[in-house]
């Protein structure tokens, strides 16, 4: 399909009634360019520099001719001069005082114009009032100020943030809550020391009847002693070797009468409620309870047989 250019209906000669010796030329496809443009010339242009190319002298000439003037040689890459320990460290000494100098002079200009009477700022015409307030802002001296409160030797100087007390907190919590817990299982400990202490002495007299009723209070054992603490209630322990020592028997001693014993041998196997289980001396490995029971009645008939033949026997 056809798309045709429709002509703007103006005023313009050079679009209608052209004299027979004139063409028309035909209407542009864009908007923004010309009808006839003028031919653009492609050919980038060269900057030339006045005077260039009038100097034909070798610039290796040129260096020496400059180095014999001047006595420096020009500082590069190119020079082939690699510099030494000891001048490295001159040139970096150099370097240190050239910037403390700089420093110094720039510390005497500060305190020149701070001594000096500032002048007073005024907005200046047309100025905004947060441009101004922002010179203002820029002016105060905020370097010359000093904090209020004196440094005190051994406490830092450091400001707590908001984090960092919430962090304190949470430790601090944290560390009563391990402790709270130890304690819990330090008593926790302790009860389970004292419940077994209470029924290692309930047990120890294997041939009193214990009452066991539920509404009693078991007998309360002896306290184990905390570390540091001393128990004053234990004998005199010179007495005791005194005593030891004398008792002392030579090889041909005759005892003179039976043993005194100051603690009464409590039974190996164990009595509730009067319940006995005559096993003797059977050890353990024999087998139940039961099994020990009729081994050591058939002991004891053995036994009995046994002096009943050697009292016979004494008697023929």
């Amino acid at each position: 399909m056809p798309h045709k250019h429709k002509r703007k209906a103006d005023n313009d000669d050079s679009h209608y009634s052209l004299p027979p010796t004139e063409l028309a030329a035909p209407l542009p496809v864009g908007k923004g360019r010309a009808a006839n443009p003028a031919p653009r010339n492609k050919k980038r242009k060269v900057a030339t520099i006045e005077g260039y190319g009038h100097d034909d002298t070798p610039k290796a000439f040129a260096r020496l001719m400059q180095f014999s003037k001047t006595g420096k040689r020009r500082s590069g890459l190119d020079d082939g001069h690699v510099k030494t320990k000891k001048e490295r460290k001159q040139e970096r000494l150099q370097k240190q005082q050239q910037q403390q100098q700089v420093e110094a002079e720039d510390a005497k200009q500060d305190t020149t114009q701070s001594e000096s009477q500032p002048q007073a700022l005024k907005i200046k015409p047309g100025e905004k009032m947060s441009e101004f307030s922002q010179r203002v802002n820029q002016a105060l001296p905020l370097t010359g100020l000093q904090k209020s409160g004196k440094k005190i030797a051994g406490v830092s100087d450091h400001r707590v943030t908001k984090h960092e007390r919430r962090l304190k907190k949470l430790q601090q919590g944290w560390r009563e809550e391990e402790a709270r817990i130890r304690d819990k299982e330090q008593e926790e400990r302790e009860l389970a020391e004292e419940e077994q202490d209470e029924l290692d002495a309930m047990w120890e007299d294997k041939t009193a009847d214990l009452d066991t009723a539920m509404g009693k209070k078991k007998k309360k054992g002896k306290r184990k002693l905390v570390v540091g603490e001393v128990d004053d209630k234990i004998e005199d322990e010179w007495a005791a070797l005194r005593k030891k020592r004398e008792e002392r028997k030579g090889l041909h001693d005759v005892a003179q009468a039976p043993p005194q014993f100051d603690r009464i041998p409590r039974e190996i196997f164990k009595v509730k409620n009067g319940a006995k289980v005559n096993v003797g001396n059977v050890p353990t490995a024999a087998g139940s309870l039961r099994k020990r029971e009729e081994l050591g009645a058939e002991r004891l008939t053995i036994i009995d047989t046994y002096r009943k033949l050697m009292a016979e026997k004494r008697g023929d």
